[in-house]
């Protein structure tokens, strides 16, 4: 009981705390909200009580309280944070069983489950393209679970470490395709354009880096898939393996928050259609690591 009372009432304080004419700035104002709310889930035990902190870490951020690397500093670097919350994610793909499923629709494609070689291309590119949009650790972390699920924890020793070596060198090929695709991309733009004055932008990142991407990603496939066509055994998953069934509560929850974070991950760049200023207003509000915990908080939500 006490929890559901605490799931109305903290809401209802941040939002009584938010209209409240308070005699502070704008910035105290918003934090004091944020501290109602901490308060009543932690009295409360809506959620455990570190995730609950984490919650209040990320609201600070997210409404302009101060920049995520001020907020984190009495905790860690934000980028930790970023791996941390795509850890999680990758843990509630295995846990939710989403993981499975994707792994049986992955090999249902066809011609992919029936050939070793063939397959590592379709990890290889999978990763790539997922990468693409996000930080290259958190595109391995939320892929190698499929990896696990494909190959199957007693796979040949050999095929596995062709899979996962692929899924490592795919996600650092990928990340340089887009500007978001991994930090030193956005510290490169930063220094050329304190450098030179001339800024690159997303698409000119892209026209640049997609084409080297390819040639890349061919050069890794030619290095694996020789050695991965000799493979006798295409994975644990294979054709004659059950067919799911209709998707659970927990799935549907997992899929809809890693949804979200990933549109989250991409709205600065899309934002970017609104002009400069509310590019730079999206990308202080929803950086990648605030992105990760929100939705590692979500999931425990």
């Amino acid at each position: 009981m006490r929890p559901l009372i605490g799931l109305v009432a903290g809401p209802a304080c941040f939002a009584l705390v938010l209209l409240a004419d308070l005699p502070v700035g704008a910035q105290a104002h918003r934090l004091a909200a944020v501290a109602s709310l901490v308060v009543v889930f932690w009295v409360t035990e809506v959620l455990p009580i570190p995730v609950t902190a984490l919650l209040g870490s990320v609201l600070c951020v997210a409404l302009g309280v101060a920049p995520a690397r001020e907020v984190f500093a009495p905790y860690a670097d934000p980028v930790i944070f970023l791996f941390l919350g795509a850890f999680l994610v990758g843990e509630a793909l295995v846990d939710s069983g989403l993981d499975r499923r994707v792994a049986r629709a992955f090999l249902a494609v066809p011609g992919v489950a029936g050939s070793p070689a063939r397959l590592l291309v379709a990890l290889g590119v999978g990763t790539a393209a997922t990468s693409m949009w996000m930080s290259n650790t958190a595109a391995a972390a939320v892929v190698m679970p499929l990896v696990v699920s494909i190959l199957g924890r007693d796979g040949p020793p050999r095929q596995g470490s062709q899979a996962v070596l692929t899924v490592a060198w795919s996600a650092s090929i990928g990340g340089i395709a887009t500007p978001i695709g991994t930090p030193p991309n956005l510290v490169a733009i930063g220094f050329l354009e304190r450098a030179t004055g001339t800024h690159v932008g997303f698409a000119e990142w892209m026209a640049m880096a997609v084409p080297l991407m390819v040639v890349l990603m061919v050069l890794l496939m030619g290095l694996n898939v020789p050695g991965a066509a000799r493979s006798s055994r295409p994975g644990a998953l294979g054709p004659g393996a059950a067919v799911p069934g209709p998707w659970t509560p927990a799935e549907r929850r997992v899929a809809a928050v890693f949804g979200c974070m990933v549109a989250a991950w991409l709205a600065p760049s899309l934002a970017k259609i609104g002009g400069d200023e509310v590019a730079r207003l999206v990308a202080a509000r929803l950086p990648e690591g605030v992105v990760a915990v929100a939705g590692a908080v979500a999931l425990f939500a």
